[in-house]
């Protein structure tokens, strides 16, 4: 197919709807049939809903809707929602703490998100980690953010004199937190990524830290680059895992926004290169770096 350039959708039962560069979309199933369907030349790339609702918007200002199938679980390798898959999400409600201390099950867990004792850190990660996917887990604690930004923040953001004891010796739980946020394709949790990985002193916990960027993806502003290019920057000569974490996270970025969204790209590939790492993980970097090259 001649496409136009724009984000294929992945339905649930395995059809693909592909915007063509002749303004149509071509609905392709499993079994190699193929349909096309018109709404006044589409523009922008079809999206699913998360009711099965085919969107896309057309040449003549109108948004054309069509009856479709539920969305699948998408495809790395394209541009749409937070993870590439061409799928219209639905987006978390934000809970305020005041309102989620009223629920008993969160004021439980919050005094354990931030224990000295690190088994209760860990034990509520190994909760949250039990869901089988973001959404899952968001379903059953709305609130689950708020002990993300708990687990994450105490001993970077929260760090003061009278609080560099124990409360910032937990650099093992924070890692798994910066993963759990990177696997919740919410966007608008790069802020809190991006504040507490400018106080992250853990090269292990920052190398999960810069895995979380990149699968969130979205970079518009170049921010997330630029703190990778920046924090990597601060433990050279760095460790063979906060450079493979650097550079699949670059890769990550490029993919989602389609070019290196700031200049500090640039600097850190330089930095990426130069690093003295194992042969597997030198072919690992080249290669990324290559794929930069020719995106």
């Amino acid at each position: 197919l001649a496409l136009s350039g724009g984000s294929p959708s992945a339905a649930a039962d395995g059809t693909i709807y592909a915007p063509a560069s002749d303004g149509s979309i071509r609905m392709l199933s499993p079994d190699g049939e193929q349909r096309e369907i018109r709404g006044g030349s589409v523009l922008a790339e079809p999206l699913l809903t998360d009711e099965g609702i085919l969107i896309a918007g057309g040449g003549d200002w109108i948004l054309y809707a069509w009856n479709a199938s539920p969305p699948g679980e998408g495809w790395g390798q394209f541009r749409g929602s937070g993870m590439r898959s061409g799928t219209f999400p639905s987006v978390y409600v934000e809970y305020e703490r005041s309102a989620a201390r009223r629920d008993p099950g969160f004021f439980f867990r919050e005094k354990m998100a931030v224990s000295d004792d690190l088994g209760e850190r860990m034990a509520i990660l190994d909760e949250l980690e039990s869901f089988p996917e973001s959404s899952a887990m968001r379903r059953e604690m709305p609130w689950a953010g708020l002990l993300l930004e708990d687990l994450v923040s105490v001993g970077t953001i929260r760090r003061v004199d009278a609080q560099r004891g124990p409360l910032a010796s937990h650099p093992s739980a924070r890692a798994r937190a910066y993963l759990l946020i990177g696997e919740s394709e919410d966007f608008r949790s790069r802020g809190l990524l991006l504040d507490s990985l400018k106080h992250e002193d853990d090269p292990a916990a920052l190398a999960s830290g810069f895995i979380a960027l990149g699968r969130l993806g979205s970079d518009w502003d170049g921010a997330s680059l630029r703190l990778i290019a920046r924090r990597y920057r601060d433990f050279i000569p760095a460790g063979e895992r906060l450079t493979l974490a650097a550079v699949r996270a670059l890769a990550d970025l490029v993919k989602y926004n389609g070019s290196l969204s700031d200049p500090a790209g640039y600097i850190l590939m330089d930095d990426l290169l130069r690093s003295p790492v194992s042969r597997s993980a030198g072919e690992e970097v080249i290669a990324v770096i290559r794929g930069i090259a020719a995106f």
